[in-house]
């Protein structure tokens, strides 16, 4: 029964995620936001809901190795998306169709995951009202990059395919409607997810920074392939980095949900490798965003994106052999 409850709410992601990447489409074009800005902010946030729900909910029935891992695997999982991004995408490489100003997000994760890796290998820890004040610096972090993106950069509409005329209110609605089965399927994951780790044997950091970390980004995976599909990359590319570095203050809200002492003081060791794969990777990005040459092509492929796969599939072996 447990897997079956597990590949329900797998089931309500993958649909709901891609209503919310059409509804963000006609957001970003009707809005004159623009891809880069709604994927990065308000499509990330939404998509990012089941991390934040099961980190949470996992945080409160004293789960901090599935919390934490959630969010680190996540971030990897999410990045090796580009991987698949450039599978669908048919016309060269996604990484040399979008904008430069994804680099400001792709660099605030690198950082928000180098003040993640340092925290838990140094295993310095000081509290502010029984919370770790790293978490508290990476939510700061996070508010001031946002910032910084909102002033520096300016995304423009893409134009895009199949569009519905329909006004900004019912696209809202419907938006937050999608959002909403989103949240409720991630809270089922974490308890399901607990079981899973118990009944399998794997542990509870392998169960959460991979098996639940792959099914709470099911809606950053479909999202950005339907983004990819209807000609809007940016929104892929926001959606993805957008999502990463919301993922980060998610940390804040586990250790405000765990008692007794910061969450990153208690977890296993081990979320440093994931912490540090999703710094390796954010910087592949960076890479990738800034040198774009189509003659570099590895059987067929942006080099830059079989890094970023392989990346992820070595983080994973690091983190099944511990």
């Amino acid at each position: 029964m447990i897997w079956i409850q597990f590949v329900i709410c797998a089931i309500v992601i993958i649909f709901a995620g891609d209503k919310l990447s059409r509804h963000a489409d006609l957001i970003a074009e009707r809005s004159s936001l623009g891809g880069l800005w709604v994927g990065s902010v308000l499509l990330a946030a939404a998509t990012s809901l089941p991390e934040l729900a099961t980190s949470v909910s996992s945080s409160m029935m004293n789960i901090p190795d599935i919390a934490v891992g959630n969010v680190f695997g996540s971030n990897i999982f999410n990045l090796a998306i580009i991987f698949i991004m450039d599978l669908v995408y048919r016309q060269g490489s996604t990484l040399h169709v979008a904008e430069h100003g994804h680099i400001v997000s792709a660099f605030l994760g690198l950082v928000l995951s180098a003040i993640a890796v340092l925290s838990i290998v140094t295993q310095t820890h000081p509290q502010v009202w029984g919370v770790g004040l790293e978490t508290i610096v990476i939510a700061g972090v996070y508010i001031l990059g946002l910032r910084y993106m909102h002033n520096k950069v300016e995304g423009q509409p893409e134009p895009t395919q199949d569009r519905v005329e329909t006004s900004l209110g019912p696209t809202y609605l419907k938006f937050a409607i999608a959002a909403a089965f989103i949240v409720v399927a991630g809270v089922g994951l974490s308890n399901s997810a607990d079981q899973i780790a118990e009944l399998t044997g794997l542990g509870r950091t392998f169960i959460g920074s991979l098996l639940v970390a792959f099914t709470t980004s099911l809606p950053e995976l479909v999202a950005s392939i339907t983004a990819v599909r209807i000609g809007a990359i940016n929104l892929a590319f926001g959606n993805i980095l957008g999502s990463n570095i919301f993922n980060m203050i998610i940390l804040l809200a586990a250790d405000i949900a765990y008692t007794g002492s910061p969450i990153l003081a208690v977890v296993e060791p081990v979320h440093a490798i994931t912490a540090l794969f999703g710094f390796i990777m954010s910087l592949l990005v960076i890479i990738g965003l800034t040198f774009r040459s189509e003659r570099l092509r590895f059987l067929g492929m942006n080099p830059i994106s079989w890094a970023l796969f392989l990346a992820y599939l070595t983080g994973s072996y690091a983190l099944y052999i511990q």
